[in-house]
């Protein structure tokens, strides 16, 4: 992403919205154990590493329909 990286957003609307901020799913190439760490300290919810399967993506996302937040 030009200009920041999905850790400084993450962290950015975590800073800003706190428990109020949307859902956040880290999708990327990155697929090791110290990744996923990175990205739940950043603010993620979850980490899907590509290539994922869509159901797993739709399981996360589906609370959301529902009005709550998985």
């Amino acid at each position: 992403m030009p200009g920041m990286s999905g850790y400084e957003v993450a962290r950015e609307l975590r800073q800003e919205f706190g428990k109020q901020r949307p859902l956040l799913i880290a999708v990327t190439g990155w697929k090791q154990s110290s990744d996923r760490i990175l990205a739940r300290l950043a603010g993620f919810d979850f980490h899907l590493a590509k290539p994922f399967e869509s159901n797993a993506l739709l399981e996360l996302i589906a609370p959301l329909a529902q009005g709550s937040k998985a």
